[in-house]
């Protein structure tokens, strides 16, 4: 992925959180940019093709933050995270359509 999509996401992901993804055009995250529409379309086709990305990126920083706090915390926080992280997986799945439905339900 360039960095031109990188920014996209990432604009788009703050205005999807403050205002709600039907609250925000293609036009809007362009303006923001100083991007052209031809450049927004070049990396994502559809504004749906946006939304997921956006998810996926979501969804990857609260895995990260998972992870992270997990590796920080001593031995009783690290036993306790541990026995909730046995369910990683089940946490991915629902922190992706958690993360779905907030961006939807805002505004």
């Amino acid at each position: 992925m360039d960095t031109v999509a990188e920014n996209i996401i990432h604009t788009s992901h703050q205005k999807f959180k403050n205002f709600g993804i039907r609250s925000i055009s293609v036009d809007d995250i362009c303006n923001e940019l100083h991007i052209s529409k031809k450049t927004f379309y070049s990396r994502f086709p559809q504004k749906e093709c946006l939304i997921e990305a956006v998810l996926d990126y979501e969804s990857q920083v609260s895995t990260d933050n998972f992870e992270k706090t997990y590796k920080n915390k001593n031995a009783i926080d690290a036993l306790i995270i541990r026995c909730i992280g046995q369910k990683v997986g089940y946490f991915r799945d629902l922190s992706f359509y958690r993360s779905k439905s907030r961006l939807i339900i805002t505004h």
